[in-house]
């Protein structure tokens, strides 16, 4: 009755009783397939009423009918579905790393499920996602590149492997942008080598991008500025013309240009 009236969370507290009550009720299996489709509706958007007033679906509480489907029918039908369906909830939060853990429960716990490939990809493309994020680091862009090349060695014939391809071109050159602006500060401070070491990170990051063509160039200019200053120097000096030689590159927690 919840249901028709529009009262899904009631209903699915409803449901919940149920099942919490007896497995061998007779209309077990059907609450927990109304849970799931209440959790869908939620997920899809569907606004929640409080004081008669409609507000944004909590995913929160999604995560929590779902869970409740997992916890009560784990080798059930829904079960894969439901931990998926988590993943999504959470990127919805924009909660990455956990969306990130339950499509790892997908491949971890059903591995022999039609969702595998979805959840592999899903991995990659979460980390995409957060790879734009201004709080997160290059190690996202990484993961996201890791996650995308497992999809394609295990998915070959999959429907998605030109978009995880383009995926993979565009997080590297996300990745080789971050250690450009690393090599262009070294290199603007006078620390040449410590400029090439990440120039050619760039290199092999992105070799065939605008990055990858500007690290090229510089690259060669600084090579051969230092060959230069040491053939220039006598052999007193070239201990001191190192051109900071011994400088070990710092974190790329130093400001970037």
């Amino acid at each position: 009755m919840y249901e028709h009236l529009a009262k899904y969370w009631d209903a699915y507290k409803a449901y919940k009783k149920l099942i919490e009550e007896s497995a061998a009720n007779q209309y077990w299996d059907l609450a927990i397939e109304r849970m799931f489709a209440i959790g869908n509706v939620y997920l899809a958007g569907q606004h929640q009423m409080m004081w008669k007033i409609p507000m944004p679906a909590d995913m929160n509480k999604v995560v929590e009918i779902y869970q409740t489907i997992i916890k009560s029918a784990p080798f059930g039908s829904y079960a894969p579905l439901a931990t998926f369906s988590c993943g999504l909830a959470r990127e919805k939060q924009k909660k990455w790393p956990d969306a990130v853990r339950f499509y790892e429960d997908v491949l971890d716990k059903y591995p022999k499920n039609d969702l595998i490939d979805d959840a592999q990809y899903q991995i990659g493309f979460v980390w995409m996602k957060a790879a734009r994020q201004p709080e997160y680091d290059q190690t996202a862009a990484q993961k996201g590149i890791e996650a995308f090349q497992d999809y394609l060695a295990r998915y070959k014939r999959s429907d998605k492997t030109e978009q995880a391809t383009e995926n993979i071109a565009m997080l590297s050159q996300r990745l080789s942008g971050g250690s450009l602006s690393v090599a262009r500060f070294y290199d603007k401070t006078g620390n040449y080598p410590a400029a090439l070491v990440y120039y050619n990170e760039v290199l092999t990051q992105s070799p065939d991008s605008a990055q990858g063509q500007e690290a090229r160039q510089r690259k060669r200019v600084l090579e051969d500025m230092i060959s230069e200053a040491k053939q220039q120097a006598s052999p007193a000096d070239k201990s001191k013309i190192s051109l900071r030689s011994n400088a070990q590159p710092q974190p790329r927690s130093l400001p970037t240009q």
